[in-house]
């Protein structure tokens, strides 16, 4: 068969658009990759729902990210609290969920299925721990099988489920004045110096009606965050709560170490429930009064427990009251503090079209958090910032107690607030056996866990 004949003009023309097409395909990539914006060229909507902070506490971090990365627009819509986590869970279900959502930081173990964990390439759990503080830890981190990127070989690494912005705890209210006119200079550090000031402050009048009180403890639904001061006060005992290794839940069960009361669950419901016991000698507070921050702003009690949320309250109800924050009190048989941390951070569903762009929005959110303290008057979530509010009287225990501030493993934050409400009343109300209260309490906490969707799956 005869061989083509291509003459060398030809072949030099062909040489050429070859090379032409070469280059002008080299050309386009390295232009494709100078100008792509994070996963794409193409236009980017991350919509984020949040809960409690207004739009102007995010628009200038939210300008700032837009102006960096000019094809994304970021949509803010602030959520309401009533039907929130229902509204989360419907939309998941309906295909119409946001990208970024708030959760609570005990939300994890309950909606991981419907949350996309941020990739190591971006923000690694090594990352993350060195961050943040402590609290956050347990709390947002798990343990997956991601990709080695020197290997290629699949590896369990830690990797971050939400980011947080701040990390809030109890502390203490107390007002000025009444401290002052019972010539009192300090403040109780100790839960035993808190039970020392009931006699200062407490007035009972004719037919045993309480008018004046030391402290908001020993009731559920007059008191600020009454369920939340019962577990601090197991925990600060050296309570586990909840064994995550056998997932059994146990209020008595103590942390490894010495120098941890014996039955802790048990020891911290007798104290707290003491205030509202007309039999002991902390009585001073009952479920016939007021709700607590009322009785603070009416200056009929001297002290009470909340987090830093409760100052703008304070200062809608009762803008001149002349009032004081305090560290939360602490057990004194043991060296170790221990506070209680309640925070919201943000996470990316498993729903959005765009995680790699949420979560870098979110790691932006983080590195730049310093403008949003600002704006929204918050406690940081970073190690680096917790001196921030140095000087501040309102912020700086708040910032402080970060470093200390810890929770435990819940699979139902509602219900298990609902049920520690339950457990007090009926101590406080009905007159029940209280380790026979404490023991129901821990059974119906346990048939949670044996709901747990993590439990199932290491199962």
């Amino acid at each position: 068969m005869p061989r083509l004949y291509i003459p060398q003009k030809t072949k030099f023309i062909i040489a050429i658009v070859i090379i032409i097409l070469i280059a002008g395909s080299l050309g386009y990539l390295v232009y494709k990759r100078f100008t792509e914006k994070i996963e794409g060229p193409k236009a980017i909507n991350l919509t984020v729902w949040r809960l409690w902070d207004d739009k102007e506490n995010f628009e200038g971090l939210i300008k700032k990210f837009q102006q960096q990365y000019p094809n994304v627009k970021v949509t803010y819509i602030k959520k309401e609290w009533n039907g929130y986590e229902e509204e989360f869970v419907e939309a998941m279900a309906e295909g119409r969920a946001p990208d970024i959502i708030s959760i609570h930081n005990t939300w994890i173990p309950k909606h991981k299925a419907k949350l996309q964990y941020c990739p190591p390439d971006i923000f690694s759990g090594e990352e993350f721990e060195s961050y943040f503080v402590d609290a956050t830890h347990d709390d947002l981190l798990r343990v997956e099988k991601v990709k080695d990127p020197k290997t290629g070989k699949l590896i369990n690494s830690k990797v971050a489920y939400a980011m947080p912005l701040s990390v809030d705890s109890l502390a203490l209210f107390y007002n000025k004045d009444l401290f002052k006119t019972a010539h009192l200079i300090t403040l109780p550090e100790t839960w035993q110096e808190v039970s020392d000031l009931v006699p200062k402050f407490t007035k009972i009048g004719d037919y045993g009606k309480i008018e004046h009180s030391a402290v908001a403890l020993g009731t559920s639904e007059n008191i600020s965050s009454a369920s939340d001061i019962l577990q601090l006060m197991m925990m600060q005992k050296g309570s586990v709560m909840v064994d995550t290794q056998n997932y059994q839940v146990n209020f008595n069960l103590v942390l490894p170490g010495e120098g941890w009361q014996k039955d802790p669950g048990t020891s911290a419901l007798r104290f707290y429930t003491s205030f509202a016991n007309p039999s002991s000698a902390n009585y001073n507070y009952n479920s016939a009064l007021s709700h607590s921050t009322d009785l603070f702003a009416q200056e009929r009690v001297a002290m009470i427990f909340g987090y830093s949320y409760l100052i703008d309250t304070l200062r809608e109800k009762a803008p001149n009251l002349n009032y004081g924050i305090a560290y939360m009190p602490q057990e004194e048989e043991h060296l170790k503090e221990v506070n209680f941390a309640d925070y919201w951070p943000l996470a990316v569903t498993r729903s959005s079209r765009n995680p790699k762009t949420a979560w870098l929005f979110l790691k932006f959110l983080a590195e730049n958090s310093e403008d949003y303290y600002q704006a929204a008057n918050l406690p940081p979530a970073r190690k680096d910032l917790v001196n921030m509010y140095d000087g501040n009287e309102r912020l700086e225990v708040f910032s402080k107690q970060a470093l200390t501030a810890k929770s435990w493993y819940q699979i139902d934050n509602l219900k298990i607030k609902s049920l520690f409400n339950k457990m007090i009343n009926d101590v406080i109300l009905e007159g029940n056996d209280i380790e026979k209260t404490l023991a129901e309490t821990q059974e119906q906490v346990q048939f949670l866990m044996d709901r747990d969707p993590e439990y199932e799956i290491k199962d």
